[in-house]
């Protein structure tokens, strides 16, 4: 992913509330929704490139770039640990603040 994208802090609250929704009640069905509706946001109001999607980094230190189909991928046929960890990353993003939000 490119580093000179530019972080699409409007969607920061609708990120972070996502992600303490499912940190709350577990629906991985409302979280996957919630984060479609960012992307289809996004790409209603915006001329997009096929093949693009938004992306997320969870904090400062984040070496990934997790998209939607990662999310999709991991809450619905990811293994235990991997879903362990993407939990995780929410926690310290909803507990820091700290979310990026991209689209390429």
């Amino acid at each position: 992913m490119n580093k000179d994208k530019k972080d699409l802090i409007q969607y920061h609250f609708k990120a972070l509330n996502s992600f303490l929704s499912f940190l709350k009640d577990g629906d991985n069905e409302a979280l996957l929704n919630s984060l479609q509706e960012i992307q289809s946001h996004y790409e209603a109001y915006h001329r997009s490139k096929k093949d693009a999607g938004i992306w997320f980094r969870f904090f400062k230190d984040d070496s990934l770039c997790t998209t939607l189909q990662d999310f999709y991928n991991t809450l619905r046929r990811g293994t235990k640990e991997n879903k362990a960890y993407l939990k995780e990353c929410m926690e310290i993003s909803c507990n820091t603040g700290e979310i990026k939000v991209y689209y390429s």
